[in-house]
């Protein structure tokens, strides 16, 4: 079963599963990418790719060096165990951690409709 702390996180800083690849890619690098490398790695599209290395960026989860590359560097140690936790949780219960990425795109879905205009 994933832990609550790491569901918490996932909400918190994980908004796509493509997010989540580029995480966990980047955690197993021993060193900087590019843009480039990760949309030729992941089979990415760039527009994906720099929005989410912006969003991990924005998250504290990586580093970007002078010359654009990023790196895998969380902001303290408890971000860097949190994603430790992560990769384990991804690993044994792969389903879980996507649910709980998906779960969280359908509230925002819901919430969006609700400010719908009807044509009653």
């Amino acid at each position: 079963m994933l832990e609550e702390e790491v569901a918490i996180f996932i909400r918190q800083r994980i908004k796509s599963v493509w997010a989540l690849e580029v995480l966990l890619h980047l955690r197993e690098k021993s060193g900087p990418e590019t843009a480039e490398a990760l949309v030729r790695d992941l089979r990415s599209s760039p527009v994906i790719i720099e929005e989410v290395l912006a969003s991990l960026f924005a998250g504290k989860l990586l580093a970007k060096q002078a010359d654009g590359c990023h790196l895998f560097q969380p902001a303290t140690p408890a971000l860097a165990a949190l994603v430790e936790r992560l990769a384990e949780g991804y690993r044994d219960f792969p389903v879980a951690v996507i649910q709980v990425i998906y779960a969280q795109a359908s509230e925002i879905e819901k919430f969006a409709n609700a400010f719908r205009l009807r044509k009653d």
